[in-house]
């Protein structure tokens, strides 16, 4: 358990449903990140790297499709993995989270776009 008086910590995910419900936390979570991704790129106050990347990506050469420059901004983490892997002979980086969010923050990103704050709209956006 955890070491903070206030909250101890989750418990050990020691049965099937306790292990299946920390997938749907994990899940969830990345669902808020995407969220949150949207959420900011629209406001465009100051972007993370990678997500003005996923933006640039997004409007430039993708045609405003969330998924596809998700997809696409993941590349080089990607090849940085897979020489990890390669190096240390060790698949440890990649859980159920990682997957979910290459296959699906992309789509969550985009679906909140048109969900989440509608009065929210993307800059115009400088790309070179």
């Amino acid at each position: 358990m955890g070491k903070y008086p206030v909250f101890s910590g989750l418990p050990d995910a020691k049965t099937p449903l306790m292990i299946g419900f920390y997938v749907l936390l994990n899940f969830f979570g990345v669902a808020l990140i995407g969220t949150a991704i949207s959420i900011y790129q629209r406001v465009n106050f100051v972007l993370h790297p990678a997500d003005d990347l996923m933006q640039i990506l997004r409007f430039k050469y993708f045609k405003g499709s969330a998924a596809i420059a998700m997809w696409v901004s993941y590349i080089p983490p990607t090849i940085m993995a897979i020489i990890a892997i390669i190096i240390t002979r060790q698949f440890t980086n990649f859980g159920l989270g990682t997957i979910f969010a290459f296959l699906c923050q992309g789509a969550v990103t985009g679906w909140a776009d048109k969900r989440i704050f509608r009065g929210l709209k993307h800059q115009k956006l400088e790309c070179w």
